[in-house]
């Protein structure tokens, strides 16, 4: 099942099963596609996961693809503090550009791509604009297929002071952009960025 244009929020996704957003859920949907959510600026979240898979329900491992801009300008989507977005999707293989581009309310992402096992590419600013994110923990957390990260990932985020575990266990991610820390006069703390890579 793909979710390619959103017209209403209201029960967009809704099945028995494993990909929850906000208390929606589906067992089938593999596909978000671009600019889903982009602009839909009064549509909140302070769910513990955006898009979680709870393990194994009848053979379904998660999305496989996650589009361009998919929550874009969602102004009032936040994390708690726990909270994350692409949790246990297993089969999960990218992860398009702008996906939380001006999500001005997120404070918090642990959990982000966090056993994402097939994850092989990430686009370009991620987290642009997220101007009250504060901490990033377990980004990429055992995403060991990992081979590409775009540029921008944290532009503009302002606020930013602590980043922990990053890219932990993505082995075969050879290099980070050079511009991942760039302007973010906050950021204090940042721990096992690469642990556990080549």
């Amino acid at each position: 099942a793909n979710l390619s244009k959103l017209v209403s929020a209201e029960n967009v996704i809704n099945s028995r099963g494993s990909v929850y957003f906000s208390g929606m859920q589906s067992d089938t949907l593999r596909r978000i596609g671009n600019s889903v959510f982009e602009n839909c600026i009064n549509l909140e979240s302070d769910a513990p996961y955006i898009l979680y898979v709870s393990g194994n329900i009848d053979g379904y491992h998660g999305l496989d693809t996650v589009g361009n801009y998919v929550f874009k300008n969602c102004k009032k989507i936040k994390t708690t503090h726990w909270g994350g977005m692409f949790y246990g999707n297993w089969y999960l293989k990218s992860i398009g550009d702008g996906v939380l581009e001006g999500c001005e309310s997120i404070e918090t992402m642990y959990d982000f791509c966090y056993c994402c096992f097939s994850l092989v590419s990430v686009g370009n600013d991620i987290f642009k604009g997220c101007i009250s994110l504060k901490s990033i923990r377990f980004g990429f957390y055992r995403d060991y297929n990992l081979i590409s990260v775009g540029t921008g990932m944290f532009s503009g985020c302002i606020n930013l002071q602590d980043v922990v575990d990053l890219f932990y266990y993505a082995y075969r991610l050879p290099t980070v952009p050079t511009d991942l820390f760039a302007g973010l006069s906050k950021l204090y703390d940042i721990s096992f960025l690469l642990y556990g890579c080549i």
